[in-house]
């Protein structure tokens, strides 16, 4: 059987008092490294009779530096960018899409004749279509991009990755249902879940059924 060993106490020995030892070269902090503010602190009374002070001149000056918190360390700032559109016609961007179209109807016409097959399929087919992509130079208000079809796709795409799509057409087309009605009611700033629950109260008749499509006011 084991037995726990037992230290030796050493005889003739002084206890060893806590703190510094005599000779023990002393180390002070050196602060922080910064100093944010500086509070002075004087005395007006006496600390032993409590008269007031005759002078306020300083003798001594002893420093201690704290670090401490404060209300609000981090401020948080939003900024709101306000966009403005100056009231005034699209006479200036209506001649300048002018000017586009005839330079490329020119372009179109110089190098068709003069184009690879390949290049040449190109050139008519934006002869041909003119109409269909350049029709944003006509209505300013549409983009010039696909940006926006891209990311109302995003979440299909991103449900099709992780689920490994849907079993059948039908289940097809009722997620793409929903899907679609999810991103339009995101784009219309409105609620999905309102707008399910309308949808639901609406089948067994209990409101009129919610539309997606947005009210212009002409």
């Amino acid at each position: 059987m084991l037995k726990k060993s037992e230290k030796k106490k050493e005889r003739g020995k002084k206890k060893r008092n806590p703190g510094g030892q005599p000779g023990h070269e002393g180390k002070t902090r050196k602060g922080f490294g910064r100093v944010d503010r500086i509070c002075i602190l004087k005395a007006e009374q006496c600390s032993n009779c409590g008269q007031k002070l005759a002078t306020s001149e300083a003798v001594k000056v002893e420093t201690q530096q704290v670090a401490q918190l404060v209300e609000k360390p981090i401020e948080i700032v939003e900024y709101q960018r306000h966009l403005v559109r100056e009231n005034q016609d699209y006479s200036r961007y209506f001649h300048w899409a002018t000017q586009f179209k005839l330079k490329v109807q020119q372009t179109l016409k110089r190098w068709c004749e003069k184009a690879g097959y390949e290049a040449g399929k190109l050139l008519r087919n934006l002869k041909l279509k003119a109409s269909q992509w350049r029709y944003f130079l006509d209505h300013p208000e549409i983009p010039p991009d696909n940006n926006l079809a891209e990311r109302a796709l995003r979440l299909a795409v991103t449900k099709r990755k992780i689920s490994g799509g849907s079993r059948s057409m039908r289940r097809f087309e009722d997620m793409a249902d929903n899907l679609s009605v999810i991103q339009t009611c995101r784009f219309q700033g409105r609620s999905v879940v309102n707008f399910f629950a309308s949808a639901l109260k609406a089948s067994v008749g209990i409101e009129e059924q919610p539309s997606l499509v947005p009210n212009f006011c002409t």
